[in-house]
This record gives structure tokens, sequence and C-alpha cells, in this order.
């Protein structure tokens, strides 16, 4: 064999493994790489499904509370006028706009309730846009009740 033909020969195998050696580091690269973005999303995922269960949990905590204080005022017949013996429905919008107001540090910005035998809306900022349409009427109450 020639002395020319080894050269060949020789360069050839280098050019073989060098170019292995590209698509080896090219693949073991893109795995690290690969590795390192879904570590970090994950690790993005987690955290952010965190905050929103925290959050969620302070609004279930609020709920209940608010929900056992009314009931507790209800029973006992607080939310009735003692003269007309209706309901009172300033004093239970006074107490939205009381709980509201103790739950901001929670994050919670607004608090509102719906009375369906009245069709009225109580609303914790004292918002009056909604006071003269009947729930009962509108297409999310019917389907709600469905």
């Amino acid at each position: 064999m020639s002395v020319h033909k080894k050269m060949l020969a020789l360069i050839a195998v280098i050019v073989i493994m060098v170019g292995g050696m590209g698509v080896v580091s090219f693949h073991r690269s893109y795995e690290q790489l690969n590795d390192v973005i879904n570590t970090t999303g994950a690790s993005f995922i987690r955290r952010a499904a965190g905050e929103i269960d925290l959050f969620f949990d302070r609004y279930l905590f609020v709920v209940r509370d608010l929900g056992d204080f009314f009931n507790v005022l209800y029973a006992n017949g607080s939310f009735r006028n003692a003269e007309t013996e209706e309901t009172d429905y300033d004093a239970i919008e006074e107490t939205l706009a009381h709980f509201l107001e103790k739950n901001k540090s929670r994050g919670i910005t607004n608090i509102f309730m719906i009375l369906s035998d009245a069709g009225r809306l109580l609303d914790g900022t004292r918002w009056r846009g909604g006071q003269r349409k009947d729930y009962h009427e509108r297409s999310w109450y019917k389907k709600r009740l469905s």
C-alpha cells in the first residue's frame, strides 16, 4: 500500500472519529439541556401550584368562616328587623363589608351573596349595579338550579 493511500485512510478514520465525537457530544448536550429545562419547568410549576393552593386555602377559610358566622347570626334572628320581622339586607351587607375588610390582607377582593328567595345581590363593596335585576330569570341561575 502506498503512502498516499495510507494517508487517505488515516484522514478518513480521523474524519469518522471526529464526526462520531460530534454526534455523541451533541446527543449528550441535548440530553443535559433537556434535563435542565424539565427540572426548571417542573420547579416553576410546583411553585406556581403551591401559590394557587395557598390562595384557594385562604379563600376556603374565608368562605367557611363566613358561612358559619352567617348561620349563627341568621339562626339567632340577627338579620331580622325587630319592627317588621323582615330580613334586614343592609345589616347583611354591612357584615359582608366587615368580612371583606378583615380579609383583604389574605388577597380577597370581594365577598358577595345572592339571596335566591329575594332575588338580591348583596356585595361587600356595596356595589349597587345589580340590584334591579331578578336573578331568578338569569340564564346562569337557571342553569345552576338544573
